[in-house]
């Protein structure tokens, strides 16, 4: 349970080559979950990432620099990276916060820097994620349950 020091470094290997281009991630969903509850028994399978949706073309042009990456656009304002069983997402904060006032944390996780979503609308994105995505309803009411129980 809770997350692999590999995947901690794949997200920090994406954290820093989006800093070299001028891009900011923000992370949120179970990373973020995580880090709020203090409760490393929380499974964290993939990192997810906010940032502009402006900035994909940019990001997906210097992800070419890594070596063994998998990418997989979508049609939901997302991208996804991979490498062998690793996976990294960014999504479009202005699509999936829009109107969320944003505040962020920062937070070190086995000796790697991350800028977390704030819980208060990482609660809210949770909510409107719930109510968009039927395949994944049960898992966010849950992540939302745990997040307002205090």
């Amino acid at each position: 349970m809770g997350i692999s020091k590999d995947l901690l470094a794949f997200g920090q290997e994406f954290i820093s080559l989006c800093h070299g281009i001028d891009i900011s991630p923000v992370v949120y969903g179970s990373l973020a979950c995580l880090v709020h509850l203090k409760d490393s028994s929380l499974n964290v399978n993939d990192i997810d990432f906010l940032v502009r949706e402006a900035d994909f073309p940019k990001l997906i042009e210097a992800s070419r620099r890594l070596s063994g990456l998998r990418f997989e656009p979508t049609d939901y304002h997302s991208i996804k990276f991979y490498r062998a069983e690793l996976k990294v997402a960014f999504d479009a904060i202005e699509h999936y916060l829009k109107g969320i006032k944003i505040e962020t944390k920062r937070t070190t996780i086995n000796g790697h820097a991350f800028e977390i979503l704030g819980i208060n609308p990482l609660k809210e994105s949770y909510r409107r994620a719930a109510l968009s995505i039927p395949v994944k309803v049960e898992a966010y009411r849950e992540k939302l349950r745990m997040l307002e129980t205090p």
